[in-house]
């Protein structure tokens, strides 16, 4: 390995719902393997993943959809639980009180 890009610093990989952490040593150990070549070593060094995930983000958020994520949905699910077991809230009290 020559080092030029080969600092270990994490690259965060997207693919649709699924993201992972890799560092840029693995993109090393990749291109070593045959797994990618020097251009897509390239590519993928300079590619700036957590700019398009900041402006997606960015996006989603100002948008006018109420769409929630599953974590999202599996906390407000939760709170809402515990509000009527622990004060004894109606449904209607803890989605007021959330």
């Amino acid at each position: 390995m020559d080092g030029d890009f080969c600092s270990g610093q994490p690259v965060r990989i997207a693919f649709s719902v699924i993201t992972f952490m890799v560092t840029s040593c693995d993109f090393c150990r990749m291109r070593d393997q045959g797994y990618i070549d020097d251009v897509q070593y390239e590519a993928a060094m300079q590619d700036n993943v957590y700019d398009r995930i900041q402006e997606t983000n960015t996006k989603w958020q100002s948008s006018d959809s109420n769409a929630t994520s599953y974590f999202v949905d599996a906390l407000t699910e939760e709170i809402i639980d515990d509000l009527q077991k622990e004060l004894d809230y109606s449904e209607a009290q803890a989605y007021k009180a959330l």
